[in-house]
């Protein structure tokens, strides 16, 4: 993630970093899509600005074109500038992490459908519980 490259404290780019490799599987443009995702990103940079948002942008397109879900295609983010700037230019949703999850309707005290495996570091953790 490129973006997390920028984060000038190393303690907090390495944390971010974990963080990444552990929860987000990152998605690789495919070598005959990266034209296509650098074309695109300049079209929203030339309506938009930021050439980092548009190609983040830019790349959720690509996966949806690839075979992904259009109708789960949702892009995660807390930065509001991208998602008001940009939400018009795109099908992806673009949501605050909050807003995605409210929009699953889990009521508070689900219990949840799985459970991790006792030797799964997450089975003794609690932060993941609702």
């Amino acid at each position: 993630m490129r973006q997390g490259q920028a984060i000038p404290d190393p303690a907090r780019r390495s944390a971010f970093d974990r963080e990444v490799a552990i929860k987000l599987p990152e998605w690789q443009t495919p070598e005959a899509s990266r034209d296509w995702v650098a074309e695109r990103a300049r079209q929203l940079v030339e309506r938009q600005g930021d050439l980092a948002d548009c190609r983040i942008v830019a790349e959720v397109e690509a996966c949806v074109a690839v075979g992904g879900d259009p109708e789960h295609a949702v892009l995660l983010t807390f930065d509001r500038r991208l998602r008001t700037r940009l939400q018009p230019q795109t099908q992806i949703r673009l949501l605050a992490p909050s807003t995605y999850w409210d929009s699953l309707g889990i009521p508070g005290g689900a219990s949840p459908r799985w459970k991790a495996a006792a030797t799964n570091p997450l089975a003794s953790a609690s932060w993941w519980r609702w």
